[in-house]
């Protein structure tokens, strides 16, 4: 079928989102779509790539796969070399893409963001980085969940000041070295 793309690209996108490498994943991405591929299509195909992935990573569920045994060799070979959170959340990120795909006034902007997200997932987090400061986030969150429940305490207050505070201040201090 020509319009299905090949299982290379997606052990590719993979490989170097697991190295981070965000500017070869965008080339491989413009190759894509050069191609006359839609980004809706990369995007889905990946996904399914990644639940493969995810179901070769366990013995049990290797046979769940439909493909050659040459296939199931290489998905577990990339399963080794990816962590269950990784392919928890690159799926979440993708299954996003898709929701918001049909809706979307730049579709690429859309597909390449998503894949900078997923190649950001394995990167620690640097503080002035532009990257989202998750453990203030995961802080916000528990402070709004109490607060919607009439469960705040002081305590929970304090917590998530001190948490901004030094977010604020590394990022200043970030800027000055700039």
């Amino acid at each position: 079928d020509l319009n299905v793309l090949d299982a290379e690209t997606y052990f590719q996108i993979i490989d170097l989102s697991l190295q981070n490498n965000v500017y070869d994943i965008m080339l491989l991405v413009n190759q894509t779509l050069a191609k006359g591929f839609d980004g809706g299509q990369l995007v889905n195909g990946l996904a399914a790539h990644l639940r493969n992935v995810m179901m070769a990573k366990d013995e049990r569920t290797v046979d769940m796969l439909q493909v050659s045994a040459q296939m199931k060799e290489r998905f577990k070979q990339q399963a080794q070399k990816c962590s269950a959170p990784f392919l928890y959340r690159a799926l979440r990120i993708l299954n996003n893409c898709d929701v918001n795909y049909r809706a979307s006034s730049n579709k690429r902007l859309l597909v390449e963001l998503t894949l900078i997200e997923v190649a950001q997932i394995t990167q620690p987090e640097v503080p002035g980085s532009g990257r989202k400061p998750y453990a203030l986030k995961t802080l916000f969150k528990l402070f709004t969940n109490r607060k919607q429940s009439g469960q705040v305490s002081p305590a929970d207050v304090k917590q998530v000041s001190v948490a901004a505070e030094k977010v604020k201040q590394t990022t200043e201090t970030e800027q000055v070295k700039e």
